[in-house]
């Protein structure tokens, strides 16, 4: 076996997500202990104002930040397994997304919008995903998703830019019709 072929089966494997992963909670929990970094300012919701930390104490808030991201890694991988986005099952997807986690400091130690952000995504793009082509009982899953995103943005404004993400999903998943675009309305309101 050639070295690029080792080193890629190695980057596509689930032992590099492993190290990865392992690195990410030692990582977190270790800055966490050591209290250096500052609350971020994630910004206003269009009710309510999110400044800082959802979680006071840093430990709880690291654990539960590491939860969310590696629960996001799982939630690519079913993904990846349910509906084959790509040809062949790979764990790149959630290694790349865990590793991105852990190079940033202030993403990965406290639990915020952003963590909050990439579940209610994947969660949305479940329900995108398993309306493909059902006009007939799509309009649940329409004003699921869009009640969850007008929810969303009354906590952070930047759920706001999933609206016009999603409803053109919609659109080309073959599932919005005129009573879809009604449920859509409804969701928002």
């Amino acid at each position: 076996m050639v070295r690029e072929d080792r080193i890629n089966d190695f980057l596509n494997g689930r032992l590099f997500l492993l190290l990865v992963s392992v690195a990410y909670i030692i990582a977190s929990l270790t800055e966490a202990a050591s209290g250096r970094l500052p609350a971020p300012r994630v910004g206003n919701g269009m009710f309510f104002t999110m400044t800082g930390t959802l979680i006071e104490n840093r430990l709880s808030s690291a654990i539960v930040n590491i939860l969310c991201t590696l629960g996001t890694a799982a939630l690519l991988l079913v993904f990846n397994h349910l509906y084959n986005f790509v040809r062949s099952f790979t764990f790149v997807f959630a290694s790349m997304f865990v590793f991105m986690q852990m190079v940033n400091p202030f993403i990965g130690v406290q639990f915020n919008a952003g963590s909050a952000l990439c579940l209610v995504l994947m969660g949305c793009v479940f329900v995108l995903f398993g309306s493909y082509q059902q006009k007939a009982t799509s309009q649940r899953n329409i004003f699921l998703v869009f009640s969850v995103l007008s929810f969303c943005c009354s906590l952070q404004y930047v759920f706001l830019f999933l609206i016009p993400v999603f409803f053109i999903g919609f659109i080309q998943m073959r599932s919005m019709n005129f009573r879809g675009f009604l449920a859509f309305l409804i969701g928002l309101v």
